[in-house]
């Protein structure tokens, strides 16, 4: 199964997921998955805004409760940890959970 169907198939959970998470903010989707490139073979790229405040614990109970969604078939980025480079183009495709 795609990356993006096991998302639509979950987006509910995800929302909640997150929704327990208030020092994280804005958790978008981009790469293959924002673009509706994604095959069997893809991982799903998460992007996450870090609220002051928050610690290693939130963004790692994050990772383990999508974890519990995703299997290991998913990467999670801080927006502000994003390389010059390709930050804009990441943002211009990161779409919302």
């Amino acid at each position: 199964m795609k990356p993006s169907e096991i998302l639509n198939q979950n987006r509910t959970k995800v929302r909640q997921i997150f929704s327990t998470y208030p020092k994280l903010k804005n958790l978008r989707v981009f790469g293959s998955v924002a673009r509706g490139e994604d095959t069997e073979n893809s991982d799903i790229d998460f992007l996450v805004e870090v609220l002051p405040g928050s610690s290693l614990f939130d963004i790692g109970g994050l990772c383990s409760d999508l974890q519990e969604v995703f299997g290991e078939n998913f990467d999670l980025m801080e927006e502000s940890s994003l390389p010059l480079k390709f930050k804009e183009k990441v943002l211009r495709e990161a779409i919302s959970v």
